[in-house]
Parts: structure tokens; sequence; C-alpha cells
């Protein structure tokens, strides 16, 4: 009603007529919410107007009266006394009484700017409070959903701590974002040393460290030197840095600024963006296992990586001694023997075993196979049951098929 009755004010050049705030609540609860009264009430003005307002003679003064004060204690009750106990932060509820007195002091427009300038203050002290990092973690807590060796997986759990993850939270601008430079910066102090107290296991300086910026709701420019400062500090302490969750807008923002991936064999890069934290972490992972197999003179039963420039018997004697450690076992030695009776196979990554799946081996050639390095994946087909009820035997209703480069035997 009110936006119609606004149009034709418009349209005939006369003044709109609006209900004032303060008594709003009152009639809403006598009912005046529905379109009849308002109705209603257009009719008594165009009576009073067409009477030159000779009725509200009639009209006792108490009524107006009456009218003012029940405005008052309507606003006093649901401005000041109700939003006492809706509000958690009680300072935010200073920001009502504060307005209403400089509206009286220095004016109603100024009272405003006055009231937007508080609430400025108050939502950037509240910002500062939560902290822009939701909490700290490392590769040893979280991992990602990469299939990996017995060995690799023990390795991780050993050296995961070479993966700092930050996540972080809330809006981001410099105010709050500086306390994340002070995180990494403290990930590369060394430990200072105390002749009085025996010497704790020294914390290794991160290999890489991942932002994850899913939780974050909004960033302003200035944001953007403390990640290059950031990078700065990563680069010098020969760390890689990755960002994750990264919505399309903060990425256009940050590479503005001069923070995005950088170019040339993606191995090399320092600084690279993933869509998700799993991807994030495994990557992390596959490149910390890959430098460490290079840093441990190429040993990769030291990390679980698989190569093929071994002979065929120190291949079975790997696989051997996986199976000993899996199971808690020692028959590695006595089984040494049957290697003359084995044939080795080598399989590239998404090849089958058997030649009914487009492998090497014949179908009627079943037995044991020996995983020397590498991964297996087994399909079961569409046709078996989904459950884990029934038993895994060797017949063509499986595929044996290799997630990475396999030796078997």
């Amino acid at each position: 009603v009110f936006s119609y009755s606004h149009f034709v004010a418009a349209a005939v050049g006369s003044f709109p007529v609006v209900p004032t705030i303060s008594i709003m609540s009152t009639m809403y609860t006598l009912g005046a919410g529905k379109r009849a009264p308002h109705y209603f009430s257009l009719f008594l003005f165009s009576l009073f107007y067409l009477t030159d307002f000779e009725l509200v003679a009639y009209i006792p003064k108490m009524v107006f009266s009456s009218l003012i004060v029940v405005g008052f204690l309507d606003m006093v009750w649901t401005w000041c006394i109700q939003s006492w106990y809706k509000i958690k932060e009680k300072i935010e509820w200073i920001l009502v009484p504060v307005i209403v007195l400089c509206a009286f002091l220095v004016g109603l427009l100024n009272a405003v700017f006055l009231g937007i300038g508080l609430s400025t203050f108050i939502f950037v002290a509240a910002l500062l409070r939560s902290g822009v990092v939701k909490y700290l973690s490392s590769g040893l807590v979280i991992r990602s959903t990469i299939e990996r060796t017995m060995v690799a997986q023990n390795w991780l759990d050993a050296h995961g701590d070479k993966i700092q993850i930050i996540v972080l939270q809330n809006y981001l601008f410099f105010g709050n974002a500086s306390s994340m430079l002070d995180y990494v910066t403290n990930m590369f102090e060394g430990q200072e040393e105390d002749n009085d107290l025996p010497l704790a296991p020294s914390r290794p300086f991160p290999k890489y460290i991942i932002l994850d910026f899913a939780l974050v709701t909004g960033m302003d420019t200035s944001t953007v030197d403390v990640f290059n400062d950031i990078k700065t500090i990563c680069c010098n302490n020969d760390c890689r840095l990755f960002n994750s969750g990264l919505p399309p807008s903060l990425r256009e923002n940050l590479a503005l600024g001069g923070f995005k991936p950088e170019r040339g064999e993606r191995s090399n890069r320092n600084v690279r963006f993933f869509m998700d934290l799993d991807t994030a972490v495994g990557k992390a992972e596959d490149n910390l296992l890959v430098d460490e197999m290079i840093e441990a003179n190429n040993d990769p039963h030291s990390v679980g990586v698989a190569v093929s420039d071994f002979s065929d018997r120190k291949d079975f004697r790997s696989a051997l001694n996986a199976i000993d450690e899996q199971h808690g076992i020692d028959f590695a030695s006595g089984l040494l023997d049957i290697h003359p009776y084995l044939t080795t196979i080598h399989l590239e990554a998404g090849n089958s075993i058997f030649s009914c799946h487009g492998g090497t081996v014949s179908d009627n050639d079943r037995g044991i196979f020996f995983i020397a390095s590498g991964i297996m994946k087994i399909e079961q087909a569409s046709t078996m049951s989904l459950t884990r009820s029934g038993t895994l035997s060797y017949s063509p209703a499986h595929s044996f098929s290799a997630m990475q480069g396999c030796n078997f035997q």
C-alpha cells in the first residue's frame, strides 16, 4: 500500500504519507499490519482534508499526547531493553544510546555518521579477537586420500611435520593478516640453547607450507603485501608455498598485487594454487617423498618410491620384507629359495595383469604374485556384490591393474 501511495503522490506532485517509526510496532500489535487499516486511514485522511481538518478539533489533546508517550515507551522497550538481552557483546548495545544522545546534541545526521564510525571500530575489534588463523596443523595430523605403500606411509608418519598447514578464516585485511606472517616466521626460527636444560629434539624446518582459504569470506587489497612477505620468507628458506581453496575473485585480487603462481615446470615452482586442501596435501606428500628419495642417495626403500633398477632377487627380497613388516612375521629368509621358480612381470601405470583384461599373463596361469614395488588396485566386476561378505578369488571377474609402475614376481 505504501508503494502505491508513493507512486501516486509522485505522479501528482504531492507529498507521500509515511507512518512514524516509533509507533509501528504498536500498530502492528493491534492488527494494523493488514491492508484494511491502511485503506481506512486513507479514507479518514481524505475526510479530514475535505472538511478542512475541522473534525480534528473534536479529538481530545490527550489522545495525541498519549500517542507520543506510547511511541516513546515502545522505542525504549524495543531498542534499549530488549536489545540488551539479545546482544552478547554489550559494547554493541552502547551504539543506540550514543546515537540518540548525540542526535539531541550535534544533530541527527552527525549522530548517524558517528554511529557508523563506532560500528566500524567494533567490527574491526571483533575480527581481531577471533583471529585470522583457524588452526595450525601438519602432515602428521592431516593426510591426503592418496593410497600409498606401507613404507611410504610409515615414512610420512615420521616426517610429516615437514608439511605445515595454516587454515585461515574470516575477512582478511592488513590489521589481522599480519598475524599470518608471525606464524610463518616462527616456523623458521631456530631453537635457543640453554646450558642448564637438556636439549629437546630440534623441530625440522618445513619444506612445504599450505595456506587454506576455504573459510575466508573476503580480502582487502592491502593483504597482498603480507602474502608477498610470506612468499619471500619461504623462498629464502628453501620452502614451497601451496595455496588451496581460493575462489576466483580472491585469486584475481592476489594476482593484481603480484601474488600468483610461478611459471615453468610444475615440480620446480615455489608458489602453486590448488582447488582444495586434500589436493594440496597430496601434492606436497608426493614432492616430499621424491625429494627425500634424492637426498637418500636414490634409495627408494627409504621412502617407498618405486624404481626398476634393482635385480630380480633383490626385488623379491624387498617384497618378502614388506610382507614380514606388514604382518609382523619373519619368513623372508626361508622363502628366498623359491626365487628360481618365479617370473618377473613389469607393468606400467594403468595396465592389467591377465590377458582377458589386456595384460600379458595368461588367464590359466593363476598363482601367487609378490609385489616388489608399486601399488595394485583390484576392481570387481559390476555383477558382483558391493559388500565385503563374499570371498575374493582369482577369476576373470577381477581386474588387477597397476596404479603406479609395478614389478611382479
